[in-house]
């Protein structure tokens, strides 16, 4: 039993860590919550402000916008037609380049043919000579071949400039299209813009709006977060409570436990007593048949001892008749000692036990028989006496040697009878010390058990009514803790109510800001635009900084859009873990409930077998003074035939 209290009590141990560490994981995860409501309050301030700097900057950069496009509307008309006046001063340059080498080629030509003319009449006027007319025709034929070699080449000269000529008509005309195309591309863009500006301020007063409901929602959300940080608070301090009242059921339980122990200890030490006064006992029984077993064998030998010397008596009774009545008077004075004795024995035993009276009663009566008989003896002896009177001297003479030497052997079978009594007195003393010490010993032991067992029953009902009280409370908090939880699961519904109804308002602001595939065709027209005017060579910043606010903003968003998604996810994971804890601590509750029955269940049994056992001591002590009693009433008359046989 006190093995299994042991298991029982580690069993509780770790019951209470596994609470301590369940309220210390619920305090870390309160912790959290708390981190995160204050980074959730930065964070919303931070957007805020950061979309107070974002409207600003949108209205500066509306009016930016407006001048630089009034800007650029003005230095792209008058761009464009300088632009083309220097293409035209361009092409007339290169026309009059290749009108000069057209000239100049045209004037060697003419230089050739000049050249080859006189040449020819050199040759006509010196064909007498045959040599000189073969070399000179060499001469002329090579002066031909360069000058067909460099008239090839200004023709191909010529055909280039003819085809750069082409060329570039064609991209002046290709220009004016694509002006006038960038001028319609203009007009559209402008008008596009202003749309989207407009789109842009209906979506700012969206978006004020949107915030205003925020900071309202914001505010209700906070209140609702103050609300449960008093109602977290309220269960902390419930659950201190709790804990400290459980703290107080432990040690009063433990202190049970301590008491239990040692009253068992106590029982053990009372069964342990119990048992050495049983061996005491059984020895005082050993030592008692002995000594009965002694006295037995004495009364025997004496009963021989004085048959054969009453059978020698008889033969001379009628002799010695002087020598019995010597003999009768100590007898007498002998029963007279026994007789006090006697009385010192009944008034020793009146005080002990009431069922002695009877049997020295029965004494009496006995003693009284026997002086019946003595009397009758002693008439008979008078008798015999006068009997012996009447006898001869002679008679007198002859037994007078024989009644000397009986008389002697009678002092000394006196002197042993008066030994032996006294070592029986001695022994009767000694056990009756010993028995009335053990029965002293035994009856306080009886009655301090009695008095634990009364301790016991005590502390029961103490502990029966503590486990009422426990019960009561144990009540009483489980329903304060359903209470608390269905306000809990109200509030619960309540808040999933507001984020749902916060999702909806956060997804209509999210297709507001994004506005769906509208806004990716304008952001891709918008970034042609940019690409085109780069061509231009117009630098749009302003546009670019807008485009890269807008990113910003649907980063942001979406940030904030994750942020609020991994909130809600903690929020319902964390009321998922709270609804886990409080189904765990009813169970433990009722656990603990179904302990609790069970030990007492447990504590009633082990005093019904301690009330079986006191009932069981009582029995064999009652057992014992019986044997007592009858052991004492079976010496008494002993006794007194020992008397009898003297």
């Amino acid at each position: 039993m006190i093995d299994s209290e042991l298991e029982n009590i580690s069993k509780h141990g770790d019951s209470n860590r596994e609470k301590n560490s369940l309220l210390q994981e619920y305090d870390e995860v309160v912790e959290t919550l708390k981190k995160d409501l204050t980074m959730c309050k930065t964070e919303q301030n931070k957007i805020r402000s950061a979309l107070e700097a974002l409207r600003n900057d949108s209205r500066d950069t509306g009016d930016l916008v407006k001048d630089h496009f009034s800007r650029v509307h003005i230095e792209t008309c008058g761009s464009e037609s300088i632009h083309n006046k220097e293409l035209i001063m361009n092409l007339q340059e290169r026309l009059a380049v290749l009108q000069m080498e057209k000239d100049s080629v045209f004037q060697l030509w003419q230089i050739a043919l000049k050249t080859v003319g006189a040449l020819e009449e050199e040759l006509k006027s010196f064909r007498s000579d045959g040599k000189s007319s073969k070399l000179y025709e060499e001469h002329i034929d090579n002066v031909k071949e360069t000058y067909s070699e460099a008239i090839k080449a200004l023709e191909g000269k010529l055909l280039q400039a003819r085809e750069n000529f082409l060329k570039q008509q064609a991209l002046w005309e290709t220009s004016k299209d694509k002006i006038e195309d960038l001028l319609k591309e203009k007009t559209d863009v402008t008008r596009k813009y202003e749309a989207l500006q407009k789109d842009t301020l209906e979506k700012d007063r969206n978006s004020m709006r949107m915030v205003e409901t925020l900071k309202t929602e914001l505010a209700a959300a906070k209140a609702d977060t103050q609300r449960a940080v008093h109602l977290k608070e309220e269960l902390e301090s419930k659950l201190n409570e709790a804990m400290k009242f459980t703290a107080s059921l432990i040690a009063r339980n433990e202190e049970t436990k301590n008491k239990m122990s040692e009253a068992l200890e106590l029982v053990e030490i009372a069964v342990r007593e119990k048992d050495l006064i049983a061996q005491r006992e059984a020895h005082v029984s050993e030592e008692k048949g002995r000594l009965e077993l002694r006295l037995s064998k004495i009364t025997e030998e004496h009963t021989v001892m004085l048959q054969e010397e009453i059978t020698k008596i008889k033969d001379g009774y009628e002799r010695s008749g002087k020598k019995y009545t010597s003999e009768m008077k100590e007898l007498k004075a002998e029963l007279r000692q026994k007789t006090v004795l006697l009385d010192n024995v009944q008034k020793d035993y009146r005080v002990s036990q009431e069922e002695l009276e009877k049997v020295r009663q029965n004494s009496e009566d006995v003693l009284q028989k026997s002086r019946t008989k003595i009397l009758d003896f002693e008439q008979k002896l008078h008798c015999v006496e006068r009997q012996l009177r009447d006898n001869d001297d002679t008679q007198r003479k002859k037994y007078g040697a024989e009644i000397g030497h009986l008389e002697s052997k009678v002092i000394e079978l006196e002197e042993k009878l008066n030994a032996a009594n006294d070592k029986l007195r001695k022994m009767q003393q000694e056990n009756r010390d010993s028995m009335e010490h053990q029965v002293k010993r035994a009856n306080e032991k009886t009655k301090n058990v009695i008095e634990q067992c009364n301790d016991l029953e005590k502390r029961l009902a103490r502990s029966l009514e503590d486990r009422e009280n426990f019960q009561r409370e144990i009540k009483r908090l489980e329903t304060t803790f359903d209470r608390e939880m269905q306000k809990r699961e109200y509030e619960k519904h309540a808040l999933e109510n507001k984020i749902h109804d916060l999702e909806l308002n956060f997804q209509k602001a999210t297709c507001l800001t994004q506005d769906g595939p509208c806004t990716n065709v304008l952001a891709t027209q918008v970034h042609t635009a940019e690409r085109e005017t780069k061509k231009l060579g117009s630098p749009v910043t302003i546009e670019s900084k807008e485009h890269c606010c807008r990113l910003l903003l649907l980063e942001q968003t979406n940030k904030a859009q994750e942020r609020y998604d991994r909130k809600i996810k903690e929020l319902s994971h964390h009321v998922e873990v709270h609804q886990k804890l409080s189904k765990k601590w009813k169970e433990e509750a009722k656990s603990m409930t179904t302990k609790f029955q069970e030990k007492s269940k447990e504590h009633r049994a082990k005093i019904n077998a301690l009330r079986k056992e006191n009932e069981e001591l009582n029995k064999q002590l009652f057992s014992c003074r019986q044997e007592l009693t009858k052991h004492k009433i079976q010496s008494v008359p002993r006794c007194s035939e020992g008397n009898k046989v003297r």
